[in-house]
C-alpha cells in the first residue's frame, strides 16, 4: 500500500488509544471530502471514510451499511484509522454526518 503521508504538507499517523482523547480543531470551510483530498492515498480495500469528533479519520470496506451502523455506535468494518495531522488534528465541518467516498482515480 502506498504511504498515506507522501503528499507535501500533510502528516498522517496511525491512531493509538491515547490519541482518542485528542481535541480536534475545526477548519472553517473544509468539508470531509476536502479534508480527505489532502491525503496522498487511501488504504487498499477502503471504499469510504468517516471522521469522529477528535479528528480521527476511519476508512471502511463494504458493506457500506456497516458504516452508518458504526457511526451510531455499533461494530463495523474499519480497516484503517489515522489523523491528517496528529499534532494539530483537522476536523471537517460536516464530520458528524458526512461519509466520504473513495475518489474514482484512487
Amino acid at each position: 500500500m502506498p504511504s498515506l503521508h507522501d503528499k507535501p504538507g500533510t502528516r498522517v499517523v496511525d491512531a493509538g488509544a491515547a490519541d482518542q482523547q485528542r481535541q480536534a480543531r475545526t477548519v472553517l470551510g473544509l468539508c470531509l471530502d476536502e479534508v480527505l483530498a489532502l491525503l496522498a492515498s487511501w488504504p487498499d480495500g477502503a471504499v469510504c471514510a468517516t471522521q469522529d469528533a477528535s479528528g480521527l479519520i476511519s476508512f471502511w470496506r463494504p458493506p457500506l451499511s456497516a458504516v452508518s451502523a458504526t457511526q451510531a455506535g455499533e461494530a463495523g468494518s474499519c480497516i484503517h484509522a489515522c489523523y491528517l495531522d496528529a499534532k494539530d488534528p483537522v476536523l471537517a465541518i460536516d464530520w458528524a454526518t458526512a461519509i466520504g467516498l473513495r475518489p474514482a482515480d484512487e
